[in-house]
């Protein structure tokens, strides 16, 4: 474990960081200007390096063990965005300590200055050590720049959330759900796995006062957090006992969604007889529960899993369409069930998919399976604009 240091410049640090900066090695990668006289560097250090020392502008001596390893720069750039620039110098590559840095960067950053969501690095497209250190740390690529150069960041939001979710003793493991490049417009889905006698409601109230605000509560232990600067965190509060015993499934009794299962991938038990009509229903009538309850990003959700489990496959089976995958597919019948197809589309209006709705509702009740008319008889009962 290195000790690593951010120390304040000072005169005598000239000799080491014009050697670091001079430094073939270090040129190569740089993203700044590049000092090839002493003289020309004596300015820099002078006007810059030892006086912009003070938020938003500050540059700061590395040390590492005790001795001069490199310089770091940030600069606040817009509202919420701070940039930063550090290197140390060839000897320490490939040891692990640039990543410390960056670790103890962020953690400074978050730690003094309250009103940065963002931390921005722009590298050289040559650093592939850089790369890597960026990318394995969470820095996501932004876009490339001119003179050679990429632009990455990293959301303190997200840093902040996990910290304090790793700090929490009653905590067991914690798991990020989903794609890790996904939209950065995205929510931040996770499954925190707590010890068995774990008060729940103690700890939700935790979380609210570090700072991430409970702002939806849909399902027993399912919990919708606000950050300060807008971002949620859609989490998962499970019991690790629930985990372990999800892991050793092995039977499907039923699955209502055909969802869970195909992912497990279990042999399924064929005792209770669950059609592709009864999955149809089971969907509508999330549906309509979620619409009812002006939910209408899960009303999306349920409409893509409607569409990609149970439509396109009615369709397949009573040749209507071809198809190869959910991506491919050939309308052979452009009659009920391509019309309960395009109706899973749909904008994020309430009217727009009220339409949607009835249509999804119409083509289900043309079922030939008295039942199933039966039920969706006591739906319409209930719900006046069907």
């Amino acid at each position: 474990m290195y000790k690593i240091k951010f120390l304040t410049p000072q005169d005598n640090d000239f000799k080491n960081v014009w050697r670091y900066s001079s430094s073939e090695e270090v040129s190569r990668l740089l993203t700044w200007k590049n000092y090839k006289t002493i003289e020309s560097f004596r300015e820099f250090f002078e006007q810059k390096y030892l006086k912009h020392i003070s938020y938003p502008n500050l540059f700061k001596t590395i040390l590492v063990d005790g001795k001069f390893a490199g310089t770091l720069h940030m600069l606040k750039r817009e509202r919420g965005v701070m940039q930063i620039g550090y290197g140390i110098m060839p000897k320490l590559w490939g040891k692990g300590i640039g990543k410390s840095i960056l670790d103890k960067i962020c953690n400074y950053i978050s730690n003094n200055f309250s009103d940065i969501k963002i931390i921005r690095a722009d590298i050289n497209k040559s650093n592939e050590a850089m790369k890597k250190i960026l990318n394995n740390y969470g820095f996501i690529k932004i876009k490339e720049l001119e003179n050679n150069r990429i632009s990455y960041e990293f959301n303190l939001d997200i840093f902040k959330f996990e910290k304090y979710i790793f700090e929490n003793h009653d905590v067991e493991a914690l798991f990020k759900v989903g794609n890790t490049k996904e939209n950065r417009l995205s929510d931040h889905d996770y499954i925190i796995s707590f010890y068995e006698e774990t008060d729940i409601r103690h700890n939700i109230e935790n979380i609210e006062s570090n700072g991430f605000v409970c702002i939806d509560n849909p399902a027993p232990y399912h919990y919708f957090f606000e950050s300060k600067f807008g971002e949620i965190f859609d989490t998962y509060l499970l019991a690790s006992s629930f985990l372990h015993a999800s892991m050793n499934i092995s039977t499907c009794v039923f699955d209502k969604s055909n969802f869970l299962s195909s992912k497990i991938k279990v042999k399924e038990n064929s005792k209770i007889n669950f059609t592709l009509e009864d999955q149809y229903l089971y969907f509508l009538t999330k549906i309509i529960d979620k619409f009812s309850n002006n939910k209408l990003v899960q009303v999306e959700r349920n409409f893509s899993s409607l569409r990609n489990t149970t439509i396109i496959p009615m369709a397949q089976r009573y040749g209507e369409a071809e198809v190869d995958n959910i991506t491919q597919i050939r309308w052979i019948k452009k009659a009920n069930l391509y019309l309960a197809y395009k109706a899973t589309f749909s904008e994020l209006k309430k009217e727009k998919m009220k339409e949607k709705i009835q249509v999804l509702f119409t083509v289900l009740s043309n079922t030939k399976d008295q039942k199933l008319r039966e039920r969706l008889g006591e739906i319409k009962n209930y719900v006046e604009w069907l």
